[in-house]
């Protein structure tokens, strides 16, 4: 069950994707295996593109080998995504300039 006409909402995740170089911090990894949620709430696309300009810029800087990916959710009665999984990533809009 969804509910009809709401506004899309996403959970962040920490990723890791071996072999995988980003050069920027909006690249989507084309393959990933997901370790935690980077928060418990869900979030707009507006926060959660925030959140992973911030986080996957500092993951360049720092070189750690996770990064943050934008998971759609569509809240239901079936659960939700497990650490481990695979995951599919979901594009944002910049809000730089």
């Amino acid at each position: 069950m969804t509910t009809a006409g709401a506004e899309r909402r996403y959970r962040v995740w920490i990723v890791t994707c071996e072999g995988w170089l980003p050069q920027s911090p909006s690249d989507v990894p084309p393959h990933a295996i997901a370790l935690e949620p980077a928060e418990e709430w869900l979030m707009s696309a507006e926060e959660a593109g925030a959140y992973l300009e911030g986080f996957n810029q500092t993951v360049l800087e720092e070189q750690t080998g996770h990064w943050a990916v934008a998971v759609p959710i569509q809240v239901r009665y079936e659960g939700n995504i497990q650490e481990g999984k695979v995951v599919q990533c979901a594009r944002y809009a910049s809000t730089r300039s």
